[in-house]
């Protein structure tokens, strides 16, 4: 038997709760109505003299940090790949369409955080930064790979615990659903350091045989496989599962089953484009261009928010759907044109590192809550751990979670670092070389290109857009030259030339 506890206006079913983390979530909780002491008290009578303990293996016992719910609990981390904050419905867009509906109702029983900042705008960096809790200039993820034994060389993964290692160590199975390419194995990355299971989609192959990590669909898969995994597992340890979606990375895909797209629309955007035509018409775009871009990339997210729906919905089946953590994010954003680019990599800024999260917590405690302050993706690793009860590992960024679970403080206002150091594999694409760094500090960004030495700077409240550069403005020099100075002496990851 479970307990229906009334918080607010919303009653939560807590299956076989751990007695004294239920007791202290109905004293303490702050969505308890005024007015039901007695009620909660008599409740907490009952609970302390007939519910059972949690199953041995899954959790159970009190949080070692305080948290409302019992220690170890289950934890899913959905990365959902190339994907903009501000292209989702619970961050506010509204086109005329819903293309994540179901992640807007997931923002119902979540708390949805605004500034996260990522610490690059591609996937590999951002990527070790969230397995690892390292900054670029620590982990040395920050190229591609392929062909050059000197990258890979100086990637710190291969020796470096990750939270899935941490996890691991700390009583989880752990598993990962990988659909990005440049993250499989066969890429000599390292990413699966600390998983059970890696498990990888099947690509799709081009017209000779050979895979096309660009095109079709892969969200679908993602979701299968995760569930598998779970339904798969023999053994009653806590769980840690990464679902990586590929959606909606490029190629956009049309898809059939919703109708985004403008009827009447004449020109050179159409689903399934390969790379160079991107770049062949970036510069060339008009607004009509744009719209019709959004609306492709907008039935990617689609796309990926069924394949997410169908996993929430088998996840809420669960016996311990009340024991898990559910966290969404993603790696990086994407320019749509905007800028005369069309993609990620070139620039930093907010379409390509301002991240969203969400973070659905056991019981959907302070569900549809938001929390706003900037603060990097390097401490989302310390946070995961802490949610877990997991030992902290030093060095490794700071826990964000008890602001996350009570806003009983706000987050200390420091720079948030970005960079990007990008090369293409085909290296005579001259135009795709990007050096740059950036700094956060509110409620003002700075942005310096290292190879042309551009420098830009934005006043935030005002320009959220980063369009209006200031840096000439000598109303704001004083500025400038500070957040220069910082730059200059900050710690970056120093590439080869």
């Amino acid at each position: 038997m479970g307990v229906q506890v009334r918080s607010g206006m919303r009653i939560q079913f807590l299956p076989k709760p751990h007695v004294p983390a239920l007791a202290r979530f109905l004293l303490f909780h702050p969505r308890r109505s005024r007015g039901q002491g007695l009620p909660g008290l008599i409740l907490i009578g009952l609970v302390m003299i007939g519910l059972p303990l949690l199953p041995a293996g899954c959790g159970g016992g009190d949080h070692p940090r305080g948290y409302p719910w019992a220690d170890r609990p289950n934890l899913v981390l959905v990365v959902v790949d190339t994907l903009r904050q501000d292209h989702l419905q619970p961050y506010g867009y509204d086109p005329g369409y819903a293309n994540s509906p179901h992640l807007q109702a997931l923002a119902a029983e979540s708390v949805t955080v605004e500034g996260m900042i990522g610490v690059s705008s591609w996937t590999l960096p951002s990527m070790a930064t969230l397995f690892t809790g390292m900054t670029p200039q620590q982990h040395e993820v920050m190229r591609l790979p392929a062909g050059d034994a000197r990258m890979r060389a100086r990637s710190r993964l291969p020796q470096t615990e990750t939270l899935a290692g941490s996890l691991q160590k700390h009583g989880y199975a752990t598993s990962c659903v990988q659909s990005n390419w440049l993250l499989m194995k066969n890429r000599g990355t390292r990413f699966q350091q600390g998983f059970d299971a890696y498990l990888e989609v099947d690509l799709e192959l081009d017209e000779n045989g050979a895979p096309a990590p660009h095109r079709g669909s892969t969200a679908d898969q993602v979701v299968d496989l995760g569930l598998q995994w779970l339904e798969q597992r023999k053994d009653s340890k806590p769980w840690f599962m990464t679902l990586h979606f590929f959606e909606p990375h490029s190629s956009y895909e049309d898809h059939s089953e919703v109708r985004f797209l403008d009827p009447t629309y004449q020109g050179w955007v159409q689903g399934g484009l390969p790379n160079r035509e991107y770049r062949k018409w970036q510069e060339k775009s008009n607004e009509a261009d744009r719209r019709q871009l959004r609306s492709l990339y907008d039935e990617e997210i689609w796309k990926m928010d069924q394949a997410l729906g169908r996993l929430l919905e088998q996840l809420r089946r669960r016996d311990d759907w009340d024991r898990t953590l559910f966290v969404f994010t993603t790696d990086h954003g994407e320019e749509l044109a905007e800028r005369g680019y069309i993609g990620h990599t070139q620039t930093l800024h907010f379409e390509q590192v301002d991240l969203p999260l969400m973070v659905r917590f056991p019981g959907a405690l302070h569900g549809g809550s938001r929390r706003q302050a900037y603060f990097s993706q390097q401490h989302l690793f310390a946070t995961l751990l802490d949610f877990c009860g997991a030992p902290e590992v030093s060095g490794r960024g700071r826990s964000q979670a008890a602001w996350l679970v009570e806003e009983t403080a706000g987050l200390p206002k420091e720079p948030v670092p970005m960079e990007v150091d990008f090369i293409p594999i085909l290296r005579e694409h001259r135009e795709k070389y990007v050096r740059k760094r950036a700094v956060l500090k509110s409620p003002y960004k700075y942005v310096l290109d290292l190879m042309s030495g551009e420098e830009q700077l934005f006043f935030l409240p005002e320009d959220p857009g980063e369009r209006n550069n200031l840096a000439q403005d000598p109303n704001h020099a004083a500025t400038l030259e500070q957040l220069r100075t910082w730059v200059e002496n900050h710690s970056w990851w120093q590439g080869e030339e």
